[in-house]
């Protein structure tokens, strides 16, 4: 018997089309607010003396459209995003082709809590010479991070 693993599709943060596009982060969060295929994870309303808090996930499909609409040129070069449970956190490793035909990593730590969700995003700033060896590492970084504090 065989086991395949889904294939999951690459989903971007708030804070990855920042990064690409070099828009602040409010104006991506009014463009994302409401457009349809956008997930919205998490909702925590506003409250007295509290701002209100949302974590979004944009599948590449919805960014490219969205991005397209407001006429800012991107070029994605995203590769596989994997996933790994660790210590009570969620690490995320996203794979970013680079120009030179090597790869680099950006890890997110994610721990959620009752009142809170807390979501650490890094740029390694490391080359790798493949897809794979980039991913590991930046599933390594994660649990580094996890275990400093």
């Amino acid at each position: 018997m065989s086991t395949e693993w889904p294939t999951l599709k690459p989903m971007f943060t708030v804070n990855d089309i920042v990064r690409l596009t070099g828009r602040s982060r409010r104006t991506i969060i009014r463009w994302l607010e409401r457009t349809p295929g956008v997930i919205l994870l998490f909702d925590h309303p506003e409250r007295m003396h509290k701002r209100r808090y949302r974590t979004f996930r944009v599948p590449r499909e919805v960014l490219e459209g969205v991005v397209r609409n407001r006429g800012t040129a991107l070029s994605i070069e995203c590769g596989m995003r994997v996933e790994k449970q660790y210590r009570g956190h969620k690490i995320q490793a996203t794979s970013f082709k680079l120009r030179s035909g090597d790869y680099t990593v950006h890890y997110n730590v994610v721990t959620h809590t009752k009142r809170h969700s807390d979501d650490s995003y890094i740029q390694s700033g490391k080359v790798f010479g493949s897809e794979q060896e980039a991913l590991d590492a930046g599933i390594k970084m994660g649990e580094q991070a996890v275990d400093g504090g």
